[in-house]
């Protein structure tokens, strides 16, 4: 399953020119999928129009499909140009951010939830669920990263940033390895 990240009235980071990221991911979900269908491969989209879907759903439509992999895909941005702000890294799911950077990045994807309905039955739910299933896959979400990251590095030019681990709603709930990719930086006009 592949989650074009955003969507609706969720429009992600904006680049300089206005550029909406719901809408890039969205791009890049779709040239992705086609990719793998020309490979034989099953491919699913957690969303192929400009619409919100709350992040629980996306995790939930992957786990009712029964998918071996969930790909989140994002474009990072930077509230300012810091020199650092360029370059394509992956995440997967932990407790623990890994860096500053990456607790950024967590902070400005996990903004989504300020277009969700939260209750405090959710929220305890969500809470026991992290709990169950964070670890579980961990090392084989780990294992993906390395490889996602490795073919990009060997088929683009663009910035290694590496695999980083984050707290990412998006992630949270998948039953199988689940990764967010940030293809590069939106807010980069270069």
């Amino acid at each position: 399953v592949i989650d074009p990240g955003h969507g609706g009235e969720d429009p992600g980071a904006v680049g300089p020119k206005g550029t909406m990221e719901k809408n890039v991911n969205l791009n890049i979900a779709k040239y992705l999928k086609e990719m793998l269908v020309r490979e034989n491969y099953k491919v699913f989209l957690t969303r192929d129009e400009d619409k919100f879907i709350p992040l629980a759903e996306r995790t939930k439509f992957a786990n009712d499909k029964n998918a071996n992999l969930f790909v989140s895909i994002h474009c990072n941005a930077s509230e300012k140009r810091t020199g650092t702000d360029k370059g394509f890294e992956i995440y997967f799911l932990s407790e623990n951010a890994t860096d500053p950077d990456a607790v950024a990045t967590e902070k400005l994807e996990n903004e989504v939830v300020k277009f969700e309905k939260q209750t405090p039955e959710l929220t305890k739910l969500q809470k026991i669920l992290w709990s169950m299933i964070v670890n579980e896959f961990m090392n084989e979400s780990s294992k993906l990263c390395s490889l996602i990251l490795q073919e990009v590095v060997q088929r683009t030019d663009l910035n290694n940033r590496g695999v980083k681990q984050a707290g990412f709603y998006v992630l949270r709930g998948a039953q199988m390895p689940a990764v967010l990719v940030e293809c590069g930086f939106i807010s980069n006009p270069y």
